[in-house]
């Protein structure tokens, strides 16, 4: 069963990696995701909590559980492409400056070697162009 913690942690990671407000109904969604996630790839509540803090580790569970949620968030596709429209939609709930949300949208959708490995870099892609 899924720890109070974990989903708070991973709600938590996410709303600050997307830097958005989230309604009941998101998070929610999100908890659903996480748990059908958390199923797939047996993450760590400590490897996901260090996300918050800006930590973003080459670890193949990381970025298992991070395409898992990308796929669910519309961010990806089950093939791992990018789905750019999905990222400025994204980005454009926090940000209002249009050319910011195109230049950070265009920088970080960047496919990598694995539908994996592009999660994870657009992950921290997004966070630290958020969180300077």
């Amino acid at each position: 069963m899924m720890s109070v913690k974990a989903v708070f942690v991973l709600t938590s990671v996410l709303a600050v990696v997307w830097a958005q407000e989230l309604t009941t109904t998101q998070m929610q969604a999100i908890m659903n995701h996480h748990k059908e996630c958390k199923a797939e790839t047996n993450i760590d509540d400590g490897l996901a909590s260090g996300v918050l803090a800006g930590n973003f580790p080459d670890d193949p569970v990381l970025k298992q559980h991070l395409f898992c949620m990308s796929k669910r968030l519309g961010i990806q596709n089950d093939s791992g492409e990018i789905q750019k429209d999905a990222v400025k939609e994204k980005i454009g709930k926090f940000i209002t400056d249009e050319a910011k949300i195109e230049e950070l949208t265009n920088s970080c959708s960047v496919e990598k070697s694995s539908p994996e490995d592009t999660a994870l870099e657009l992950t921290k892609c997004i966070y630290q162009g958020t969180h300077p």
